[in-house]
């Protein structure tokens, strides 16, 4: 056998143990979906619904473990000369409305009066600037994720519920790939 179809023969097998390997990491009943026309790839609890209603695509899956949401907006105003500041500011507000969201909850899912927001932190994720922030509301865990790439912006909500083997967002955020 000549040795350029060995190694052709071994880097496939390669390639094969990797993706077998990524997708025995989920979680019993997680699957990788593409999303936004094939765009992005995200890990979800269950098959993720779509909603419109807003002008933007968010989509939405939750099972017994917690509840995950994906939104991205297109053509923001993004300056390059305050897209700093500019993303702060549409971080801050993703994250009010997702916690303004919790504190009217009904659901009895977590007790919004012990909702305790962690630092905001700066971060880089899949080459993209954005902002990382976790929050508790008891023995409910939280974390929202945002970044851009031009004037994309990229949005990720995720609730762990008290008693989850492990936090969502553990298996979310790195499953994260644009295409």
């Amino acid at each position: 056998m000549k040795k350029s179809h060995l190694f052709a023969i071994l880097a496939m097998l390669l390639v094969s143990s990797s993706l077998v390997n990524a997708q025995a990491e989920l979680p019993a009943g997680w699957k990788a979906y593409d999303l936004l026309d094939g765009k992005v790839s995200l890990a979800m609890p269950a098959e993720p619904e779509l909603d419109t209603a807003e002008g933007y695509p968010m989509f939405t899956a939750a099972n017994r473990q917690g509840v995950v949401v994906f939104a991205r907006q297109t053509d923001i105003d993004i300056s390059d000369n305050n897209a700093a500041a500019d993303r702060l500011t549409f971080f801050r507000g993703f994250r009010d409305g997702i916690v303004g969201s919790l504190k009217e909850d009904k659901s009895g899912l977590l007790d919004a009066t012990k909702l305790e927001l962690g630092p905001e932190k700066k971060i880089t994720y899949a080459g993209m600037p954005g902002y990382d922030q976790s929050f508790t509301a008891g023995e409910v865990r939280g974390r929202f994720w945002f970044a851009n790439r031009g004037r994309e912006i990229y949005a990720f909500f995720c609730l762990t519920l008290a008693g989850a083997e492990r936090p969502i967002d553990e298996v979310v955020f790195p499953s994260f790939k644009l295409k």
